[in-house]
């Protein structure tokens, strides 16, 4: 049984990555939301920088976030405690966290990633 997730709540997800000063684009539903789109959307893809102050700042705001990793019948995500050196090497991740859904895609098809 697929576990529902929280109501998305992504103006709390976005202050908690900028307290923290990361560095991300937004991508995906969410974004063609705030360009206009009525697509609905469960969730908050991001394409974070990869630099290595970027990903000591994004593990602090995702230790914030309180997030866990997304599995299907899990409600609160499978428990993770991540770091900058881990998160070096993460193309995608997914999880659930206590404000909706949040995806990381550090290279989104046809880019390579938030630089482009």
């Amino acid at each position: 049984m697929q576990a529902e997730p929280p109501p998305l709540d992504a103006p709390a997800i976005f202050a908690i990555l900028d307290a923290h000063r990361v560095e991300y684009v937004v991508v995906g539903g969410y974004a063609a939301q705030l360009h206009g789109s009525t697509r609905v959307t469960t969730d908050v893809d991001v394409t974070p920088d990869r630099t290595a102050e970027n990903l000591v700042r994004l593990a602090l705001a995702l230790r914030e976030l309180g997030g866990g990793i997304r599995v299907d019948d899990l409600e609160e995500g499978l428990p993770f405690d991540t770091s900058a050196e881990a998160l070096a090497g993460v193309k995608t991740l997914n999880l659930r966290t206590p404000y909706g859904d949040v995806d990381l895609t550090f290279e989104p098809d046809g880019t390579e990633g938030y630089q482009t």
